[in-house]
This record gives structure tokens, C-alpha cells and sequence, in this order.
């Protein structure tokens, strides 16, 4: 029992590794489908004993390897909210420039 949660467990390293480096890429699809990897795992390893699984975990510095993983997708979530920000600041600015303009030369009248 031991030696299948010892691998379930590398297995779940190996696949989060993998995830922090699609993170990094910002490969969506490919996260997704780590995540649904990992679960599967996860989901595998439901109802073991509880102090083999935490001793194969503090082992493989799994606990370790999930906060840099929680803290990195915080960070890119947080970089994808301000350049959503930024976004919408450029837009909000050009259509002010826009409208400003517009009322500069509307006075114009062209007959033909």
C-alpha cells in the first residue's frame, strides 16, 4: 500500500511540476488538462491511510511544490486582471480622444 501511494504521489509531483511550467507558458488547455490529471490522482488516493500519505508527501515536498503552484497562478491571475485593466483604460482614453475630436470637427458642413 505503501509503494502505490509513494508512486500515486510522484506521479501527482511530476504532473504539478509540469503544471507550473504550463502556468508559466500560459498554456491554458494544457493546464486544464493537468488539473483533471491531478485529480484523477487524487481522487485515486481517496480514503488511504492518512499517515502514509502525509509521510510519502513531506517525502516528495508535495505540500512545498502545491504552494508554488497556488502562489504562481495567483500571480498570473492577478496579471491577467490588470492588463484586463489597462485594456480598458487604453479604451476608455482613445474614446475620449475620439469624442473630443469628433465635436472639434463637427461643425463642418460639406456641400456638394
Amino acid at each position: 500500500m505503501e509503494e502505490f501511494i509513494y508512486n500515486q504521489l510522484k506521479s501527482f509531483k511530476n504532473l504539478t511540476m509540469s503544471l507550473i511550467d504550463a502556468v508559466n507558458f500560459g498554456d491554458t488547455d494544457l493546464v486544464l488538462d493537468l488539473l483533471d490529471q491531478r485529480q484523477i490522482i487524487l481522487n485515486e488516493l481517496e480514503g488511504c491511510d492518512r499517515d502514509l500519505f502525509m509521510k510519502c508527501s513531506k517525502e516528495l515536498e508535495i505540500l512545498k511544490m502545491d504552494l508554488l503552484l497556488e502562489t504562481l497562478m495567483k500571480n498570473k491571475i492577478s496579471d491577467i486582471y490588470n492588463e484586463i485593466k489597462n485594456l480598458n483604460l487604453e479604451r476608455k482614453t482613445v474614446q475620449a480622444y475620439n469624442n473630443k475630436n469628433y465635436e472639434q470637427y463637427s461643425v463642418f458642413a460639406y456641400e456638394v
